[in-house]
């Protein structure tokens, strides 16, 4: 596994190696809890510091009860030591303490006389300082040469005589290069601890420092969990084994060593946890139960009182055994208790018998019925969880509904989907739940379908969705018919399927009647075009979205006036009519004078969406940002949330400005449901392959393939251009043949609605360039890019409108067709492409399309302007990071002798002319009118090399005749050369 995080500890230890190797000593005191990663720490260090020439010694104290194994871990480093360097070397080392190194290493006397060797083992009141000494001189020796590392794991265990060395050392520390680091378990120093009393003496010399190392935040816990599974971890898994494991790696790893995300604690793991309480008395367990019943974090005093009846004195005495013994945490300012970990709260909780948990639990809810005030977050939550383990399920119900309703006006999505999901779970066991509740069973399937669209689990809201659907009578009320139709439809486009989503919201307007208009009819016009708009159907939008808007508008109802105004403004737009942002901005004004955040927040992700189908790439970046500030405390977040995050790593992608791109994609909620996190993961590939990173490219690809499993058609295209583009620039033959296999034969995205069409020619581009980056003379590939570009022109021809984007698309396909078939007007066509790009600010492609122009004009045999063209070409991929365009342009300016770093003197009147110097002079000569013989003579040349040299320069600058040549070298001002 990986190593993940810790860079600020591994930039300390490593700076107290620095400061031995110039004779400055160092001791570190690393504390931290079981399982958060020291050793993985120590692992990474020493690797690092025997790479840099250090001597690496380590050993570890044991747990064998009572004082220890006295000097274990030291032994250990010394025969380490032994074994390193053998045990000739270490008994030159040693010298003359060699006598008393041998209490630990007897080896170290092979040798000597029996004499010694006796003497050496007698006990005097001097041999501890004697013994310390010894080894004080044997680390000064070896740093004599190298700095050295000493590493003592598990101090927590140490004998008494180790802690009496760890003091020696630290005080005794002068002018040697050497680091001391000494590991322990903050977890394990209860009160009394014999180390727990020594940290303070030792932290007062100078030599010494404290380093505690604290559980990963939740993006090293990403990377930890990636390594561990293979891949990225969806957002769900991510937060629950987070919340589970406090970032503790260890923990983690076994959790999902077990399973991934087991509800029951794998029994090494539990064992582990437990063994925290061994020694406890039967007051203090029982006190901690209850506190692990109660949700183990911020549990208040009088509740736990509540919940453990023992007396004042007795659950004081408890408190306090468990408080020193380092399982619980208290604030006595807040009257609270908190166990120290919170998978012991689960390990503890697992330990109640089930008489007990729901005694346990039955009393607990009494207190906060009673007294709502004892909950640590909310009553209703903590009530229905309570009565749920109590098994008194008519409560559980009724605070379940409570509890969710409470949750959704605070935003808390999850929070109020398990409310909702846990009283479905009731429903059958309460007899009369209907009346008890208030709700019928299809109105909290549909609740609870649409809380788990929100919270990003979109499958489960078509299973709910369907099983409401299902549920209800044939003679049901049709409006409420049409409203579950829709909300499938909406579901159902969050997975991918365009098609099904079609048909839902069809269904939808088929179920309302026509007449007379209703406010049903009018949601279901205004949803039936916005899925429409979504799936590119945009000649079918405008029919039921102007009846929408025209009967919404008459009834009065105008949060369905903003909603379909944010439909037909998009769809206008994709059609080249720019009157479709003006829409986009009536639809804004009115959902925030009606206070809608969730029409406020769709306006945002419409026209961010719209102006990238324009190329505004800079006002999509704007609008994007602003409204993901909007959504980011509202109930959007995670769905219209993470589109909007999409369209600004979109915009500065294409910008070039990959570092916000990166920003953007690390920020992006995790949660996002639908096409968007795949999309992302396909920005992020892009850009590794862009800067020369085929491994993250692959890996993001992968990903991205993983999370847009059922969003084929929608992404279809975009993989395929990025799996080339990587292969491509990752210079793997096998694999751009492999890409461009795979992305042959094309379909027709045209057939495809949900397709994207600039996607579609961003494709047939790169494959372009793949053909034209492996032609070779006579090769069928030029039959092939006929097609291709033929295809780009297809789409274009049967797109409602030609924007700018595409524009760029199709010029650099012209410009790649040009290069693949050796065309005379290639550099041209390269000219165009760049302009365009440069139009629409694409600085990535339009450093490409400069680097290309200047290959073809010196292909060509030109180098006007090719020194300026490579020169920006250079700057903007080194600016970016795009190494692979970086290395392309470097190299082809060393083919023609262009120095990048050293602007060059302005092109003389010759290579205007895109001639040689010689060439040059040679056609000053001619103007002059000078024949071929006389040129010769004046230069010191041949007649026949002179003869060849203008048959160059008339093809060169495609003058028929000699007098065509001499006009230009006139204009040009070209003068023939001076004796």
């Amino acid at each position: 596994m990986g190593f993940v995080g810790r860079e600020v500890e591994l930039n300390r230890l490593e700076a107290a190696l620095r400061s031995a190797a110039v004779g400055q000593p160092t001791a570190v005191l690393l504390g931290g809890d079981a399982g958060v990663g020291k050793s993985r720490l120590l692992g990474e260090f020493r690797g690092r510091a025997r790479r840099q020439g250090a001597v690496v010694l380590s050993g570890a104290c044991l747990e064998l009860g009572g004082e220890g194994l006295p000097y274990a871990a030291i032994t250990e480093a010394l025969r380490g030591l032994a074994e390193e360097i053998g045990p000739v070397e270490l008994r030159r080392l040693a010298g003359g303490a060699r006598l008393e190194l041998a209490r630990l290493l007897p080896g170290l006397l092979a040798g000597d006389n029996a004499a010694d060797a006796t003497r050496a083992q007698e006990l005097t009141p001097a041999s501890q300082l004697r013994l310390f000494e010894a080894l004080l001189a044997l680390l000064r020796g070896l740093a004599a040469s190298a700095p050295v590392v000493i590493v003592l794991e598990d101090v927590h265990w140490a004998d008494a005589s180790t802690r009496d060395l760890l003091v020696f050392l630290a005080h005794n520390l002068r002018e040697v290069g050497l680091v001391l680091v000494a590991t322990f378990r903050t977890d394990e120093l209860r009160r009394q601890h014999p180390l727990r009393q020594l940290l303070p003496r030792l932290l007062r010399e100078d030599a010494v420092a404290y380093l505690e190392l604290t559980p990963l935040d939740r993006e090293e816990f990403a990377l930890l969990l990636e390594d561990l599974v293979g891949g990225t971890p969806g957002p769900e898994r991510l937060a629950a084994l987070f919340e589970r494991t406090r970032g503790n790696p260890f923990f983690a790893e076994q959790l999902v060593a077990a399973g991934a995300d087991v509800a029951v604690l794998p029994e090494l793991l539990r064992d582990v946890l437990l063994l925290a309480l061994d020694g406890l008395s039967e007051p203090a367990l029982r006190m901690l139960r209850v506190v692990a019943a109660a949700g183990g974090e911020d549990v208040g005093h009088r509740l736990v009182a509540h919940g453990v009846e023992l007396a004042g004195p007795e659950l004081d005495a408890a408190v306090r055994e468990a408080v020193d013994a380092g399982v619980l945490t208290a604030d006595p300012g807040a009257g609270t208790y908190t166990l120290r970990h919170a998978l012991l709260t689960e390990a503890i909780s697992a330990t109640l018998l089930p008489g007990e948990l729901g005694r346990v639990h039955g009393r607990l809810a009494q207190a906060i019925e009673q007294e709502p005030g004892f909950a640590v977050r909310s009553a209703a939550a903590e009530l229905a969880h309570h009565w749920h383990l109590a098994q008194d399920q008519p409560r559980a119900l009724v605070a379940s509904l409570q509890a969710a309703r409470e949750a959704e006006t605070t935003v808390g999505i999850d929070e109020a989907r398990s409310h909702v999901e846990r009283a479905l779970g009731l429903w059958d066991q309460v007899p009369g739940a209907q009346g008890l509740t208030g709700y019928e069973h299809t109105e909290l399937l549909d609740w609870a379908a649409w809380l788990s669209y929100l919270a990003g689990q979109p499958r489960r809201a078509i299973a709910l969705q369907r099983a409401a659907l299902d549920e209800l009578p044939t003679d049901a009320d049709l409006d409420r018919q049409a409203h579950l139709h829709e909300r499938l439809g909406h579901y159902l486009w969050d997975i991918g399927d365009g098609d099904g989503a079609v048909q839902a919201r069809a269904e939808a307007v088929r179920l309302v009647p026509a007449e007379p208009p209703s406010a049903e009819r009018a949601r279901a016009l205004a949803s039936y075009s916005h899925i429409l708009m979504l799936t590119n159907r945009q000649d079918e939008v405008d029919g039921p979205g102007y009846e929408a808007l025209r009967m919404a508008r008459a009834l009065g109802e105008r949060e369905i006036e903003a909603a379909v105004l944010g439909t037909l403004g998009p769809s206008l737009a994709a059609r080249g009519e720019e009157d479709g942002l003006e829409l986009l901005q009536e639809a804004r004004t009115l959902a925030e004078e009606l206070g809608d955040a969730w029409q406020v927040a769709r306006t945002y992700h419409n026209e961010g969406a719209t102006l990238l189908v324009w190329g505004r790439y800079h006002e999509a970046m704007a609008v994007a940002s602003t409204g993901a500030d909007r959504v980011r405390a509202t109930s959007a977040a995670r769905t219209i949330g993470g589109g909007l995050a999409a369209i600004l790593a979109h915009a500065a992608v294409a910008l070039g400005r990959w570092e916000r791109a990166d920003e953007v994609l690390r920020n992006a909620p995790r949660e996002a449901g639908g096409v968007f996190p795949a999309l992302n993961q396909l920005h992020l590939a892009y850009m590794a392959a862009c800067r020369g990173e085929p491994e993250r490219a692959r890996s993001a690809l992968a990903e991205a393939r993983r999370l847009g499993v059922q969003h084929d058609e929608s992404i279809h295209d975009r993989v395929l251009m990025v799996q080339l583009t990587a292969a491509l620039l990752g210079g793997e033959t096998a694999q751009v043949t492999a890409a461009l296999d795979a992305a042959s034969p094309m379909d027709d995205p045209v057939d495809e609605p949900s397709r994207l069409w600039e996607a579609a020619v961003e494709l047939r581009v790169v494959v372009l360039r793949a053909l034209a980056d492996q032609a070779v003379p006579g090769s069928p590939d030029r039959g092939r890019g006929d097609a291709v570009l033929a295809e780009c022109h297809q789409i274009a021809e049967r797109m409602p409108a030609v924007l700018p984007p595409v524009q760029v698309w199709l010029a650099l396909a012209e410009a790649e067709h040009a290069r693949l078939t050796a065309a005379a007007d290639t550099a041209e066509r390269w000219a165009t492409a760049a302009e365009r790009c440069d139009h629409l600010r694409l600085a990535h492609h339009g450093a490409y399309a400069r680097f290309r122009r200047a290959e073809a004009l010196l292909i060509r045999g030109s180098r006007t302007q090719v020194s300026e063209l490579l020169r920006e070409a250079y700057t903007e991929a080194e600016a970016s990071g795009a190494v692979p365009l970086r290395n392309d342009v470097a190299a082809l300016a060393r083919r023609a002798n262009i120095d990048l770093e050293r602007e060059e003197m302005p092109a003389t009147p010759a290579e205007q002319l895109g001639l040689t110097p010689r060439e040059g002079e040679v056609l000053a000569l001619l103007a002059d009118g000078r024949t071929n013989p006389q040129i010769a003579e004046r230069l010191f040349i041949s007649t026949k090399t002179a003869s060849v040299h203008v048959s160059n320069i008339l093809r060169k600058l495609e003058a028929t005749n000699r007098g065509e040549a001499a006009a230009l070298a006139h204009r040009h001002g070209l003068a023939p050369p001076t004796d």
